[in-house]
């Protein structure tokens, strides 16, 4: 998103298939600001999308998705991000 705004990310939905646990974490400016949710279960087939609340506010963020154990493998067919604008512009 453009314009310097600060932004509220909510939520993350996301379908994913594979096995193992799939673990989700948003990282902020340099990896500064941090927050790790629970691992999502993946099944080889899913019709499911799964939902991790998140309350992060930054101007901008990353999706770091990763598996810890040898042999586990993901493939994430749809990631919907819920973001609300908070600020304008940092408040003074």
């Amino acid at each position: 998103m453009a314009g310097g705004n600060i932004l509220h990310f909510g939520a993350v939905r996301v379908r994913v298939t594979g096995s193992g646990n799939l673990d989700l974490q948003m990282l902020g400016y340099d990896d500064i600001l941090t927050q790790t949710r629970a691992p999502l279960v993946m099944t080889p087939t899913s019709a499911q999308e799964k939902v991790r609340l998140f309350n992060f506010i930054s101007p901008e963020m990353m999706f770091k998705f990763s598996t810890d154990e040898i042999n586990e493998y993901f493939r994430v067919n749809r990631v919907t991000i819920f973001v609300k604008t908070q600020w304008s512009e940092y408040p003074a």
